[in-house]
């Protein structure tokens, strides 16, 4: 991520001492790439929600292979935590 990029934070964080985590299920495709990303558990929180949308869009993988040794798609499925 370039230092220019702006940060997307909520301008408020919602609770102090409560952690908030946001599960995100997703593809990932033959090529490593993230896709159709879809909150499988919300935060309650639209702004974290959206956060983890926009996060896990920008992360790669290996592709799952097949008996042939072919790259194929495969569904992923990652939690994210927010802390204080």
């Amino acid at each position: 991520m370039s230092s220019s990029a702006p940060r997307s934070r909520p301008t408020r964080f919602p609770c102090r001492r409560r952690r908030l985590s946001v599960t995100v299920n997703y593809i990932i495709n033959a090529s490593g790439g993230v896709e159709s990303p879809q909150i499988e558990a919300s935060s309650g929180y639209p702004e974290m929600d959206a956060a983890a949308l926009a996060a896990i869009v920008n992360f790669t993988y290996s592709p799952a292979r097949n008996d042939y040794d072919e790259p194929v798609n495969t569904h992923g499925r990652y939690t994210f935590r927010f802390h204080p």
